[in-house]
């Protein structure tokens, strides 16, 4: 049990909102955080992989040029062996690159800001999910029209950041899989309030976690 709860330390609710991910469409899916500076505790090849539909890496990290980087070098080498894991267990489990997280969203707000920062973003997440052969990208913005831990935003952050995911839906093609992390309520617009319209969202992706 140890092991599972490092795993899945952050207890999230896992929904899928359209029918890639599992035979019927918003079933909950199993899912849990592998971070890289857990693998002295817990190794990529002693995950039991029976007991998770997906795994997302924890994380990639946006950069002020709007491409992604890691923590290190050792990062890509426990990255590719999760996934080497993953394929070995032959379980179904997929591999997922989460990007940002609470102290790596200070770039978000500037990469989604234009037409081209957005085709750049996305296009440079394209590459690292080839290089790294992972299923997918799980977006982790620590948030949307707000600082979380002292990031820059603006009002426009998720209106801005909606039309991202669905640049990044095209660039990715339908095959890749696409999620968001989000909190209880959905992100804050123009008005300070949480917006009340998310179906451009929910067109280009193919889950939510919602962080409690």
């Amino acid at each position: 049990m140890k092991r599972l709860r490092q795993l899945a330390a952050l207890g999230p609710a896992f929904l899928a909102l359209l029918g890639g991910l599992s035979p019927a469409a918003a079933q909950p899916l199993l899912t849990g955080y592998w971070a890289d500076w857990t693998a002295a505790d817990l190794p990529p090849e002693s995950i039991d992989m029976t007991r998770f539909d997906i795994i997302n890496f924890s994380f990639g990290i946006p950069t002020p040029s709007f491409d992604v980087t890691f923590n290190s070098a050792q990062s890509t080498v426990l990255l590719q062996r999760l996934v080497a894991a993953a394929l070995k267990a032959k379980t179904g489990t997929r591999v997922v690159l989460s990007i940002g997280g609470w102290i790596s969203s200070q770039y978000f707000s500037a990469a989604v800001a234009t037409d081209a920062s957005r085709l750049t973003f996305a296009r440079n997440i394209y590459k690292v999910i080839q290089l790294y052969k992972v299923d997918g990208v799980d977006m982790d913005w620590e948030y949307p029209g707000s600082a979380g831990s002292g990031n820059p935003f603006t009002p426009s952050d998720a209106d801005n950041f909606q039309i991202f995911l669905k640049t990044l839906r095209q660039v990715l093609g339908t095959s890749a899989i696409i999620t968001v992390t989000v909190s209880h309520e959905p992100w804050d617009g123009a008005s300070g309030q949480p917006i009340t319209d998310v179906s451009i969202t929910a067109s280009a992706i193919d889950a939510i976690l919602i962080m409690n």
